[in-house]
């Protein structure tokens, strides 16, 4: 994996893919928080790029946290819910290695039991957490920040 610097990654902002029925969207302006927003449903192809820049977050090589805000997101279908267990499967090291925690921001119950069916098939190698609010998950992240430098 090539390595991408944080000012390079910085730099790019923002990265949205766009569906016919959502978004997926990559901030990458406030690194050392990443920040991840779900927006309605995407098809596999969407899915999959969003997967592609995902990664490579992991070729900056330096500590992150992820603030993954689902409060507009669909549910994730089987297929997709797959495709993201198999892709923590396939970089755990460096999941494990680069990212401090994750704040998973949540209100639907449909949603939640998508994260769930994704843990159960594959199980993250860094803390997480689950909240109701996009303040929560920043206090939670920055605590983590705080403990992790």
């Amino acid at each position: 994996m090539k390595q991408v610097s944080l000012a390079s990654l910085a730099s790019r902002k923002k990265i949205t893919h766009t569906g016919t029925a959502g978004s997926i969207s990559l901030d990458f302006g406030t690194l050392p928080i990443f920040e991840i927003s779900y927006v309605g449903t995407v098809d596999d192809a969407t899915f999959q790029r969003y997967l592609d820049d995902l990664v490579s977050v992991l070729s900056m090589r330096q500590p992150y946290v992820l603030l993954a805000d689902a409060t507009g997101s669909g549910a994730p279908t089987a297929k997709q819910r797959r495709m993201q267990a198999d892709l923590i499967r396939e970089h755990e090291a460096g999941f494990a290695r680069y990212c401090s925690g994750a704040a998973f921001v949540i209100e639907s119950a449909l949603i939640r039991g998508a994260l769930t069916a994704i843990l159960w098939a594959q199980k993250l190698p860094y803390d997480h957490t689950v909240v109701r609010t996009r303040q929560e998950g920043l206090v939670w992240l920055k605590a983590k920040l705080a403990t992790n430098t």
